[in-house]
């Protein structure tokens, strides 16, 4: 924003003309979800200084929101799933089926270590910042037997100076760029749709759902904080068809047997 502005101004000096100004250049330039996602940081940036006193007023708080172009997620099919999972070597199969059985983000999945794994009681943690406030919570999930067999093999490549289940091969925390790019590759060597890790996530969504469980069961398995966001997460990645319609026919029968029309 500044670069775009080709100043720094005092920050009591920005208003809101000064950031629509370049909302609407990243609209333009790019999408409405986009332009959407940069007010939302800036005002997150704007309320911390307010809360702390160091300005008087949020200057995002006139802009309106921007229009967004509806977007569909990609949900891969199982046999894509499979087809990667078949040329994958060990360290990239145990990472897609551990996405698989917890559908973990993949920030999640980088920073599990072996205190994570909980052989006695059948449980895994799991840490993310996907929260409003961006700090750490902690989620504790069962463990399915393929995902208890994954895990129970992985730290045993533990030590104290590189605790990580899926470390990088110098012993390091796993980098992002390096696991957002296991899938694509995959994906291009076994030649199917590129999709990443969180695709997979989306997968296990549809698929619970198709199944029939109930909002609330999906809702704890993907850890959402609120049900809303569950149902805005189904609703983005398909339309799922219902056989409730049907009953309509049979509550009209039912209403023309009790209460007959006239001859």
């Amino acid at each position: 924003m500044i670069r775009f502005w080709e100043q720094d101004p005092d920050i009591n000096a920005v208003d809101s003309i000064m950031i629509e100004e370049y909302l609407d250049y990243i609209f333009d330039s790019s999408s409405g979800k986009k332009a959407n996602r940069y007010k939302r940081e800036i005002k997150s940036l704007f309320n911390y200084l307010r809360n702390r006193h160091m300005i008087a007023n949020d200057p995002t708080s006139p802009i309106d929101d921007y229009k967004e172009k509806p977007f569909k997620k990609y949900v891969p099919p199982a046999k894509d799933i499979q087809a990667i999972i078949d040329i994958a070597n060990e360290f990239e199969s145990d990472i897609i089926r551990t996405t698989y059985h917890t559908a973990a983000r993949s920030g999640e999945l980088r920073q599990l270590s072996f205190d994570d794994v909980d052989l006695k009681d059948n449980a895994l943690t799991l840490w993310t910042r996907k929260r409003k406030s961006g700090t750490y919570e902690a989620d504790t999930i069962d463990m399915s037997k393929s995902l208890r067999n994954i895990l129970q093999k992985r730290i045993k490549g533990c030590t104290k100076d590189c605790p990580w289940l899926f470390p990088s091969q110098k012993g390091k925390l796993l980098s992002k760029y390096t696991i957002d790019n296991i899938l694509p590759r995959l994906c291009k060597k076994a030649n199917v749709k590129s999709f990443g890790l969180h695709a997979i996530r989306h997968h296990i969504a549809v698929q619970l759902a198709y199944k029939n469980w109930p909002l609330i069961k999906i809702q704890k398995f993907l850890r959402h904080k609120r049900a809303t966001t569950t149902d805005i997460y189904l609703r983005s990645l398909v339309k799922i068809k219902t056989d409730g319609a049907s009953i309509l026919d049979e509550l009209e029968q039912s209403m023309k047997q009790i209460y007959p029309t006239d001859p």
